[in-house]
């Protein structure tokens, strides 16, 4: 499934997180079945973690729930990057929506050599968490930046970028292995889920 990328503009107030708002032409009953089966599905899942392994991109996690799997296209700085991700809501209760409940997502995408060459890591993984920052600003959430470090993983370097958003712990993690950017992203108050999260994340051997 391909989609425009739209991660951070339509996951954080979309009913189901599900990436995308339902079509225009849904009427009220559908949207409350619709949530009705989100909400029991996400009930079901919400207390087993899941491991999730993605052969194509040679990556591991274990996350809080089977993942929806998706792909979609961003255009960032006049360039197109096609990213493959994997995402897990958490609503509570009956709120099924980001600033009730907590939020996982992996994914990764493949850099053109050219962009590169011409693009310190640094300013790679900067770009794509500025975009992130400000696209959570576009709807309407004021996110709250406090810091950024560099981290290293199995001998793989990163950078870290944390935060605060929808009251709850913003957590962006980049890793960039030869041409491949990946990306772990969580917001959530479960220190303990946050943790097992980022912690489990491995880039599997060729």
């Amino acid at each position: 499934m391909k989609r425009k990328f739209a991660i951070w503009t339509t996951t954080i107030l979309a009913i189901s997180i599900n990436l995308f708002p339902f079509p225009v032409q849904a009427t009220k009953s559908d949207r409350e079945t619709l949530t009705s089966q989100v909400i029991e599905r996400d009930r079901e899942i919400q207390s087993n973690w899941y491991l999730f392994t993605s052969m194509a991109g040679k990556l591991q996690v274990e996350m809080p729930g089977i993942p929806t799997q998706f792909s979609e296209e961003q255009s960032l700085n006049d360039r197109t990057f096609q990213w493959n991700l994997a995402e897990v809501l958490i609503p509570t209760q009956t709120q099924s929506q980001l600033k009730r409940g907590a939020y996982y997502l992996v994914g990764y995408t493949d850099l053109a050599e050219d962009y590169l060459r011409a693009t310190g890591k640094d300013e790679v993984f900067d770009a794509q968490a500025k975009y992130i920052f400000e696209e959570i600003f576009r709807q309407g959430e004021t996110p709250k930046f406090r810091e950024q470090k560099k981290v290293t993983k199995d001998d793989i370097e990163g950078k870290v970028y944390i935060g605060e958003a929808f009251d709850k712990n913003l957590i962006l993690v980049f890793y960039l292995v030869d041409r491949r950017l990946y990306l772990n992203f969580s917001i959530t108050d479960n220190q303990a889920d946050l943790e097992r999260f980022f912690s489990s994340f491995y880039v599997l051997e060729n």
